[in-house]
């Protein structure tokens, strides 16, 4: 979630509204180091998906899907690991997020798939699942920074996609993609196009794809860390009540 400045963080925060915070800049696709995942075609491979969790002064992404848990038909979220690319489905899991899941689990999801020595453009994305598809794939990007736990019901009833990060996995070797502004499809495109060898066309489509679910949702961007996917999640340090700030350190 983008970060603004200080004065104007604290009137957003009385006021209400979510500020996301500010990503750094990378330039092309970061490699994970030597330990590979397996690439023997018709094997089952694993991969590894972890949440770290970032502390933030503000109402932040675990804090609203918290919120929108506790109002929707389902009481979890799930995750899912997607193609970005039309190889078709990386992975048949999806595993359940219950407000817990979000706010302290510390064993990663594990997601498992065929081995394959392909490269193919993925995400890891957190979504609702009220319509039973276990699929977050085509479900509306939600505009985190328009959304503020509060006690009224939710005005819209249709699922989104809370969370929405991409990355990559070539001859066995996961690469996380870099930082996605607005102003920098042009680097992921020419990114997948030089170091994963997307054809030109389809690293448009992916990069159109990319650019309506980050600019709605704005999410961290992936890292990788011990050859695992690594999901960043902001969250609140203080209790926060509407209309004041309330300095008392929520446990976690």
């Amino acid at each position: 979630m983008r970060r603004l400045g200080t004065c104007f963080f604290l009137f957003s925060l009385i006021a209400g509204v979510v500020v996301h915070a500010q990503h750094s800049r990378a330039e092309s696709i970061t490699w994970s180091q030597p330990q590979k995942l397996s690439t023997t075609q018709g094997a089952t491979c694993v991969l590894n998906v972890a949440i770290e969790r970032l502390d933030m002064p503000h109402i932040a992404d675990i804090d609203i899907m918290a919120d929108q848990i506790k109002k929707r038909k389902k009481p979890h979220l799930i995750m899912k690991i997607e193609a970005l690319d039309a190889l078709g489905e990386f992975s048949k899991n999806s595993h359940q997020l219950s407000e817990n899941d979000l706010r302290s689990r510390q064993n990663p999801f594990t997601f498992s798939y065929s081995c394959t020595s392909q490269s193919r453009v993925l995400t890891v994305s957190i979504c609702s699942d009220d319509d039973n598809t276990g699929q977050c794939q085509g479900k509306k990007p939600a505009r985190m920074n328009s959304l503020v736990p509060n006690n009224e019901p939710l005005s819209d009833t249709s699922d989104a996609v809370y969370f929405f990060g991409v990355f990559v996995l070539r001859d066995g070797a996961l690469g996380a993609l870099p930082v996605l502004e607005t102003s920098r499809y042009s680097v992921l495109k020419n990114a997948l196009s030089s170091e994963v060898a997307v054809a030109p066309s389809e690293a448009q489509r992916i990069g159109s794809v990319v650019a309506k679910y980050n600019d709605a949702i704005s999410s961290y961007p992936l890292i990788l860390k011990d050859n695992m996917v690594v999901a960043r999640l902001p969250r609140t340090v203080f209790n926060f009540q509407r209309g004041k700030l309330a300095f008392t350190p929520v446990a976690h």
